[in-house]
């Protein structure tokens, strides 16, 4: 065990074996009312409403908002059916826009939300992007640490109505 307890090490084997069980793929339509459960579930937990269309439409419309070139969105499953999701969009020819990072609340703080990060950023790099950012909230306290942690870099912070919106960035090497 070389320095770690055993309490450690069994805790780095059921985290790998809850990621080996998590298949990251593309959206498919068969996917559109998990996505939203999802959604809508992560919108309640922070007290924000989640049926604006302006603001949520590209949910409703996943393949149009995400089927163009430089853009996807990946589903994770574990059994039944989607636990997380992700997507990016084009910004520009230099530059992604991380959107729609959620985890259902059974499997946070088990690498999910970092393996999608990954899958983004490979997807990223391969389309020629040199730079993601990125929006979260204050509430995402556990989002920012994530980004944080993965060297997304804070780039501003906004007032949007009663809740602070920071910005990420990070630099593709």
């Amino acid at each position: 065990m070389r320095g770690r307890s055993k309490k450690e090490a069994g805790a780095r084997r059921y985290l790998s074996a809850a990621r080996a069980a998590i298949v990251i793929r593309l959206y498919e339509d068969r996917d559109r009312d998990e996505v939203w459960r999802l959604h809508v579930e992560a919108q309640t937990e922070l007290g924000f409403p989640y049926d604006i269309p302006e603001r949520d439409g590209d949910l409703k419309q996943i393949p149009q908002a995400y089927g163009q070139a430089g853009a996807r969105f990946w589903v994770a499953e574990a059994g039944a059916g989607p636990i997380a999701t992700a997507g990016v969009r084009r910004v520009d020819t230099e530059t992604a826009e991380l959107k729609r990072m959620r985890v259902t609340a059974r499997y946070r703080r088990k690498g999910v939300a970092e393996h999608l990060l990954r899958t983004a950023e490979r997807f990223c790099r391969e389309h020629g992007y040199t730079r993601i950012v990125l929006e979260t909230t204050g509430r995402q306290e556990a989002a920012r640490a994530l980004y944080e942690k993965n060297g997304y870099k804070p780039n501003g912070t906004r007032l949007m109505g009663t809740f602070t919106a920071y910005d990420y960035v990070k630099e593709l090497t």
